[in-house]
C-alpha cells in the first residue's frame, strides 16, 4: 500500500487524531523484552521511519486509571511516518 493509499484509511485517520491529540500519552512496547515505556512521539520511529517499538498504545490518563485510546501496530505507524 502507498503512502496516498494509506492516508485513505480508517487506520490513518485514527491515527492522526491520537497522535494530534496532546491530551493522550504514548507508550511502546517491546515484545521481546516484555517491556512498556511512555515515549514522545518523536521517539516512536527512527530516523528512516523504522518502528522503535512493537505496538503502540494511545491512552489518556486518569485520576484513578488511564484510559487506553487506541492501539496501533509497528507496521501501520511506519505507515504513518511515511506520510509525513
Amino acid at each position: 500500500m502507498t503512502s496516498i493509499d494509506f492516508t485513505k484509511t480508517s487506520t490513518y485517520a485514527d491515527l492522526l487524531h491520537c497522535w494530534g491529540n496532546e491530551d493522550y500519552e504514548l507508550d511502546g512496547l517491546n515484545y521481546e523484552l516484555h517491556y512498556c515505556e511512555t515515549i514522545s512521539r518523536d521517539q516512536a520511529v527512527d530516523d528512516e521511519g523504522h518502528a522503535m517499538y512493537d505496538e503502540y498504545v494511545f491512552r489518556k490518563p486518569g485520576e484513578e486509571y488511564d484510559e487506553i485510546v487506541k492501539t496501533f501496530t509497528a507496521e501501520q505507524v511506519e505507515q504513518f511516518a511515511q506520510t509525513w
